[in-house]
């Protein structure tokens, strides 16, 4: 049923960045990665238009690891539909929090305020240039952005873990232990959870 839901909300929206989420992390859960790539390619083959399943594949193969071909996908949407800010944001979040050179963060930072332009309130987006100021050494435009993020979506746990590494790195230790806290908190398994559990012990054992 939650499968079916996913699907009928893609087929509603598929711009929308959500339901691509939930729905790999819904394959993800029942262990159905491959099998759901299988799907997902085969879909593909037969309508490449489909961008319901081209964002969704785009996304498994990140969580699974093949981080080429996730970016192959995403570049490739990009080629076909310059105006999808999902495939713009999640580049620019892979570019930043893979390979780091300044050229990859120099187009991360477009890629995401290319995004930005066209959906100027997603705290998602937020969330990817706070996180590639960050990448870039920007700590102090990284907070202010990624708490503006945070006001969007206070119980995000990808977003309060990102704060919460920057405010360490910035030796800002008991905000970070705070965020931190509530990143664990968060109903979701976002694939930064070990990072956030990783780092919390860092703080209290300091």
């Amino acid at each position: 049923m939650a499968e079916d839901a996913l699907k009928a909300a893609i087929a509603r929206a598929p711009q929308w960045n959500v339901p691509h989420e939930n729905l790999a992390k819904l394959y993800l859960s029942q262990g159905k990665t491959q099998q759901a790539i299988a799907n997902l390619e085969n879909a593909i083959q037969k309508n490449n238009k489909n961008s319901g399943a081209v964002m969704t594949l785009a996304l498994l193969y990140q969580k699974d690891g093949q981080l080429d071909k996730a970016r192959a996908v995403y570049e490739k949407t990009l080629e076909t539909d310059p105006r999808s800010w999902a495939a713009a944001n999640n580049l620019a979040f892979l570019l930043a929090d893979t390979t780091g050179t300044d050229a990859d963060l120099d187009r991360a930072l477009e890629l995401a305020r290319q995004a930005e332009k066209i959906k100027p309130d997603e705290a998602t987006i937020k969330d990817t240039l706070g996180w590639i100021h960050h990448k870039r050494g920007d700590d102090e435009i990284a907070v202010t952005v990624l708490e503006e993020a945070l006001e969007k979506f206070p119980d995000s746990g990808v977003i309060n873990y990102h704060l919460a590494q920057v405010l360490a790195d910035n030796d800002r230790l008991d905000e970070a232990r705070e965020k931190l806290e509530q990143a664990l908190a968060a109903d979701e398994n976002y694939p930064e959870r070990s990072r956030a559990e990783a780092l919390l012990k860092s703080i209290q054992g300091t």
